[in-house]
């Protein structure tokens, strides 16, 4: 059984011994030798936008702003996420695609009908697939690169959710881990060491090397197996 972060499980109640909230160490149907109860196939059914129903009790808020976002998005990956209803149209999981749909004018979306959920299950999901995500970190020296490097391909940061502000604080904090005081001279790096060309160009985004689109690949331990500019 694997030890969560920060904690240890007890021997005992073979629980998590954290001072967090106690969460099962297995899945719910485990020790029956079952798999988690979940539908044979998931289908995608196009539904016209006003046949979708708002869930009156979603606590979770989407400004004007950020609905605009995710329309621009939309506009420029596509619709990758479709919408979680149950079997009467209600919204489960997507009230900020279906704001973004009216937005732009699309007249149906394409959602998955979560059937096999109890009423707790579908309220309880409503708060769980917002809170889960947002549960997770970054590792901000990756991000930084992949960030900078999206730019120095010329490719509109802003729809990535990021804005100017966190990008420049990224990239601040960057240089004050590298001990330097401009940003902009920062040779960025990766946890294996710094990038092999940040001593031709020092920055990326600028001329000569970074100016080129970096090769690189990864392996699947996760490790940089390589990394070169032309």
């Amino acid at each position: 059984m694997a030890t969560p972060p920060g904690g240890v499980i007890s021997p005992r109640t073979g629980r998590a011994a954290t001072d967090g909230p106690v969460l099962r160490t297995k899945p719910r149907n485990y020790d029956r030798g079952s798999t988690p109860k979940m539908p044979a196939n998931l289908r995608i059914k196009y539904l016209p936008v006003e046949s979708l129903v708002p869930y009156a009790r979603n606590a979770r808020t989407h400004s004007e702003a950020q609905v605009a976002q995710i329309s621009a998005s939309i506009e420029e990956f596509g619709w990758t996420n479709p919408v979680l209803t149950d079997a009467e149209g209600g919204i489960i999981a997507g009230h900020g695609r279906v704001l973004a749909a009216v937005l732009l004018g699309i007249a149906k979306v394409p959602c998955i009908e979560l059937a096999h959920l109890t009423e707790v299950q579908r309220r309880a999901y409503v708060i769980a697939d917002n809170k889960l995500a947002l549960n997770a970190g970054w590792d901000e020296h990756l991000l930084t690169a992949e960030l900078l490097d999206l730019e120095a391909l010329d490719f509109d940061l802003a729809l990535t959710g990021f804005d100017p502000d966190e990008i420049a604080a990224l990239v601040a904090a960057q240089a004050a881990t590298e001990g330097l005081t401009d940003p902009d001279a920062t040779p960025l790096r990766h946890p294996s060491g710094p990038w092999p060309h940040a001593a031709t160009c020092g920055r990326w985004g600028g001329t000569g090397c970074c100016a080129a689109t970096p090769r690189w690949r990864r392996t699947w331990s996760g490790c940089w197996a390589g990394l070169s500019c032309t």
